[in-house]
Order: C-alpha cells, then structure tokens, then sequence
C-alpha cells in the first residue's frame, strides 16, 4: 500500500505518536493547520481564524476603489504534533485516501501507518484521533494488540445531534446552484453539497 506519510523520526526510547486526521480534512490540518481545508476542501480553515479586519475612514470619496477588501489577517496555528515533534516524539500522520469513504477504508490504511510508525519506536505506540479519526482509532484497537494509548479529541462516540443538522442542510447547495451557475463559486458548491451527502458523514454522527 502506498500512502502520502509525513514523519519526524524522533527518539526511540520514547513514544511514536501517530496522528488521525477528521471527516473532510488531511494531514495538513496536523502539519500547518492553517493551510488546510475544510468542508470536503471548499473553505480554508484560515477563513475561520482570522483577526478582525481593520477599519478605516474615509473623509472623501475615493477616486478608485480597491481591487479587494481586507477580511483580516491570519494568525499562525500551531498542534500538537508540532509540539511533540519539538519535544524528541516520533510522530506520523497521513492523508486518507478516501476522504469521504467508510470508517473501514481508513482502519486498513492504519494498519499500514502503525506498522510503519514501529519502526521508529521501542516503547509503543499512541493514536490520537480528531473527531472521525477518533471513531477510526477506537475500531482500531479494538481488534489490534499493542496500542499503548488513545486519546480522542472531540470524537462523536455516541453518535451527534449534528446527523440531524446535516440532514436539514444536505440539499441547501443544490437549491443554490441555479443561482451560482455563472460563477465559479458552483465549483465550492458541488463540494459542499458532495460532502454533507456523502456517507462518511451520515455514519460519523450517527
């Protein structure tokens, strides 16, 4: 199997950390989160996490209007990969092939991550799963030996009230596309639209 690993080989006598990714994100969202994707790739993660724009004044009508306008300037994003990677960890990630596939599609890719990830370690190995990427590691464990530690970060383990908010607004970009047709914006529209149908989200929060 062949998969975009990334990797820093830290100290062997400590803990090798392999990093999950969520539903509609990839391996960015750990490396340079503020570079990554979100909504099946649509938006930015960046549009979410930046400074209020400034303000500016004007005492007379401007001759020329700008190209653009400011929505703000980002400030940097840091993970926990980043730190244990400072700290001398071993750590790994990946990006799931099927990114809106079956919870199983990525238990057998993590197969492959973990057996790799020994290679770096003589103590064992921790999964630390983001949302869907937690429900991926606990089926995991469930029927793999040698995991030392799991820890999940707003993972939905008993299902979500999200499921229903899904399913009122699964078919809003659809009705949306007539209006958006000339544009280009039909293309992030299509994304949206393939992401909140897909069944990688009906089984994450239900």
């Amino acid at each position: 199997m062949r998969l975009p690993i990334y990797f820093y080989k830290g100290d062997p006598h400590k803990f090798a950390v392999v990093f999950i990714h969520g539903l509609g994100m990839d391996s960015s969202i750990w490396i340079s989160p503020s570079e990554t994707r979100i909504l099946g790739g649509a938006f930015p993660l960046s549009t979410l996490t930046r400074n209020e724009p400034q303000t500016i004044k004007l005492y007379q009508k401007p001759t020329v209007l700008p190209e653009k306008f400011t929505i703000g300037d980002t400030f940097p994003l840091t993970t926990s990969f980043n730190d244990l990677k400072e700290k001398g960890y071993s750590v790994i990630t990946w990006s799931q092939k099927k990114l809106l596939g079956s919870v199983y599609n990525a238990i057998e890719e993590l197969k492959y991550v973990v057996n790799f990830s020994n290679l770096f370690t003589r103590k064992g190995i921790v999964l630390i799963g983001h949302s869907r990427g937690g429900l991926i590691a606990r089926k995991f464990i469930e029927k793999s030996n040698g995991i030392k530690a799991l820890i999940t970060i707003a993972t939905p383990h008993k299902g979500s009230t999200m499921a229903k908010w899904v399913e009122y607004i699964s078919n809003l970009p659809d009705l949306l596309k007539p209006i958006f047709k000339i544009l280009p914006k039909e293309k992030i529209l299509t994304k949206i639209s393939d992401f909140l149908k897909s069944e990688a989200v009906k089984r994450t929060f239900t």
